[in-house]
C-alpha cells in the first residue's frame, strides 16, 4: 500500500539544506503528502529512551551524514533512506572506491593513504610517498576522504607540495588519485532514486578543475547511453544506495569514469537548471518503495 505520510530528517547547520526543503515542501504538496520536518538537533533528547520515537513515519528521507543517528533510528525499524551502511560507504571516500574494487566499475586510479595521528609527519623517505612516486606523474589529485562540495581536493603539482598537503591532514586519511587531464573541470552527475535515473547533469566549471556546481560550474541536462546507465546502475547498488548523485569525469579516451558517490545530493541546481523540480521524483520513489530494505536483508 502506497504511503501518504513522509517524515524528513535534516540537518539545520547545511546551509543547502534549507534550499532543499523548499522544493521538498513543493513536491509534497504536488504529490498530496503529509511531510513531516524535523531537525537533526531535536533528536538528541530521543537517543536514550528506549521506546519508539513517536509520531514518525515508517519511511524517513535522511538529509545529513550522521551514521549514528541513521543506525539508531533503524534500531526502531524506520525505513531510512538512504540506509546507515550506504551513507557510510558514500562518506568516506576510500571507502566508496574499496567497496566497488571487485565489481567491473571503472575507476580512477586511486591510492589509499594511511590515517596518520597527531604530529605524525611524512617526508621524501616515507613509504607512502615513495608509493605516490612510483605510481603517478604530477599534477595529482590529493582529497581528504571526508568532505563535500569539493572542499579540501587539491590539484598538486609537485611532491614537496603533496607532502605539505598531507602533513595538513594529521588526523585524518586522504587519497591520491591520477589527474584526469581530458575535459578539465568537467563531469557528469547522475542521480537515481529507486532504481530510475531521474536526471542527468553535464557540469563545466571555466576556470577550476572541480566542477563542483556550488564552486560556480554551469550545468545542462544530458542524456546517458544504456551503457552509462547499467554503470550508475550497477554502482549505486553495489554501494546498497537507494538515492544517490554519482559522479563520473572523463578518461583519456573521452569516456564516462567513476569519481565518486554522493548519498545525500543536493536536487536544488538540476531543478534550477531545468526548471523542473526532481524531488517531486524522488519522492515518488521513496512512497512507493517496498523492496529497499527487502532486498539489502536478503543480501546481508
Amino acid at each position: 500500500m502506497k504511503a501518504n505520510k513522509l517524515t524528513v530528517i535534516y540537518n539545520p547547520h547545511i546551509v543547502k539544506n534549507h534550499e532543499q526543503l523548499k522544493l521538498i515542501i513543493a513536491a509534497s504538496k504536488k504529490l498530496t503528502l503529509k511531510t513531516k520536518l524535523i531537525t537533526t538537533d531535536a533528536l538528541v533528547s530521543f537517543l536514550n529512551e528506549k521506546t519508539k520515537t513517536r509520531n514518525f513515519s515508517k519511511k524517513i528521507l535522511f538529509l545529513d551524514k550522521d551514521i549514528a543517528l541513521a543506525t539508531f533510528l533503524q534500531k526502531q525499524d524506520y525505513w531510512v533512506y538512504n540506509k546507515a551502511l550506504a551513507i557510510n560507504y558514500c562518506d568516506n571516500k576510500a571507502l566508496t572506491h574499496a567497496a566497488l574494487v571487485d565489481t567491473k566499475i571503472k575507476q580512477i586510479k586511486t591510492l589509499l593513504g594511511p590515517i596518520l595521528f597527531d604530529n605524525e609527519k611524512m617526508n621524501p623517505t616515507s613509504p607512502f610517498i615513495k608509493n605516490i612516486r612510483r605510481t603517478f606523474k604530477y599534477p595529482i589529485v590529493i582529497k581528504d576522504v571526508y568532505g563535500s562540495y569539493g572542499v579540501n581536493v587539491h590539484l598538486v603539482n609537485c611532491e614537496q607540495q603533496a607532502i605539505e598537503i598531507i602533513n595538513r591532514t594529521s588526523g585524518r586519511q586522504v587519497i591520491v588519485q591520477e589527474f584526469m587531464k581530458q575535459k578539465i573541470g568537467e563531469s557528469v552527475r547522475v542521480f537515481v532514486a529507486g532504481g530510475k535515473i531521474i536526471a542527468s547533469i553535464h557540469q563545466k566549471h571555466p576556470t577550476d578543475f572541480r566542477s563542483n556546481l556550488t564552486l560556480g560550474s554551469q550545468g545542462s541536462l544530458i542524456n546517458l547511453s544504456k551503457t552509462q546507465q547499467k554503470q550508475a546502475f550497477l554502482i549505486n547498488r553495489h554501494l546498497q544506495l537507494f538515492y544517490s548523485g554519482i559522479d563520473f569525469l572523463f578518461d583519456n579516451s573521452d569516456q564516462l569514469i567513476f569519481c565518486e558517490a554522493n548519498s545525500n545530493a543536493q536536487l536544488v541546481h538540476v531543478s534550477k537548471t531545468s526548471g523542473k523540480n526532481f524531488v517531486v521524483n524522488l519522492l515518488e520513489a521513496i512512497i512507493n518503495d517496498q523492496t529497499y530494505y527487502k532486498s539489502l536483508e536478503q543480501n546481508n
